[in-house]
């Protein structure tokens, strides 16, 4: 399935800001919106399981693995 259907009717996380409100209205509208103020919170978030899923940037996501590997060892992320 496509990010979008996966996550239907999920809880998402995403950076609380404009780019990501409307990147997130607009191509995830069947899912529960979750936007936290910043980019590590929104992955760790995510990692942890206290959402379904989130969206960031590529470059964003591979930063926050260089330097939190241990803090998100539950799953792969994509």
């Amino acid at each position: 399935l496509p990010p979008q259907a996966a996550m239907a009717g999920k809880r998402v996380a995403f950076r609380d800001i404009p780019y990501f409100r409307s990147l997130f209205a607009k191509n995830f509208p069947d899912s529960i919106p979750v936007p936290i103020k910043e980019v590590d919170d929104v992955l760790i978030a995510s990692c942890q399981g206290d959402v379904d899923g989130a969206v960031t940037e590529p470059n964003q996501l591979q930063d926050f693995l260089m330097r939190n590997r241990d803090r998100c060892a539950s799953g792969p992320l994509h």
